[in-house]
């Protein structure tokens, strides 16, 4: 299923957020079901931001390697793919296929 996820286009659904912060590395968003507000630290901003349904997941990691000193791919691949598969199941962001 991770190797699927890698190829798919992530795309948040219509929800209000927006940049917060000092230095707007944080997003606040309201989540869709619970109508709770919620804030993603500044990697899962980063995340969240790439998830505009133009990029795979894949591309998102490399994107992010540019922008984070991480140990390893694997180490940011699995950050992403949680995150993604997580805010998928909460109905946040929705996978595209090519």
């Amino acid at each position: 299923m991770e190797n699927e996820i890698l190829s798919q286009y992530p795309k948040k659904v219509k929800l209000r957020w927006r940049w917060d912060g000092e230095n707007n590395d944080y997003i606040t968003y309201q989540n869709p079901q619970s109508g709770a507000i919620c804030i993603l630290n500044p990697v899962g901003a980063s995340i969240f931001n790439y998830c505009d349904g133009s990029i795979t997941v894949d591309e998102i990691i490399t994107k992010m390697l540019d922008e984070y000193d991480v140990p390893s791919r694997d180490y940011l691949k699995n950050d992403v793919v949680s995150f993604v598969t997580e805010f998928n199941k909460m109905g946040i962001i929705m996978l595209l296929s090519d």
